[in-house]
């Protein structure tokens, strides 16, 4: 019996915990190299993306919602692959980085997923929640992460 409500005490603090934790990026987004092991200039950029809970995919828009700029375009074109869970995106460019950077000496870009809806929409999870891109445990807020291409 002790036991037992050991275990109920334990699945209503985890379930009290993932009921209070906001909708927000999981982890720093990563490049990916698609020849596997350096960037080639000719090479797509690809970069992943993980969010703590599933995205609902239709609020996940390319140059509304989900936003990447390098110095050389103001919101770069590609397409968005999924996981199954809809828990992680990987966005891939349709130009090749040489036509993205001008690696001088480094090529730097900017991911922007906006959480605050202020007419373009706003990132959702399944549930209806909005971004917590601030990480300030508050719904809303853009989510902006500037990241770097060793030339």
């Amino acid at each position: 019996m002790k036991t037992a409500r050991i275990w109920f005490a334990l699945a209503i603090t985890a379930l009290m915990l993932t009921a209070c934790s906001s909708f927000r990026v999981a982890t720093r987004p990563t490049l990916q190299s698609p020849s596997g092991h350096s960037m080639d200039p000719g090479d797509r950029m690809q970069v992943k993306i993980r969010f703590n809970q599933p995205v609902d995919r239709s609020t996940l828009v390319l140059g509304k919602t989900f936003v990447l700029t390098t110095e050389n375009h103001d919101a770069v074109r590609g397409s968005l692959y999924w996981s199954a869970d809809s828990r992680s995106v990987t966005f891939r460019s349709a130009l090749p980085l040489k036509d993205l950077f001008t690696f001088d000496p480094d090529g730097h870009f900017t991911l922007r997923i906006i959480g605050t809806d202020a007419g373009q929409g706003a990132v959702r999870d399944r549930a209806g929640e909005y971004l917590d891109g601030d990480g300030d445990d508050v719904q809303g807020g853009n989510y902006e992460e500037t990241l770097v291409i060793t030339g």
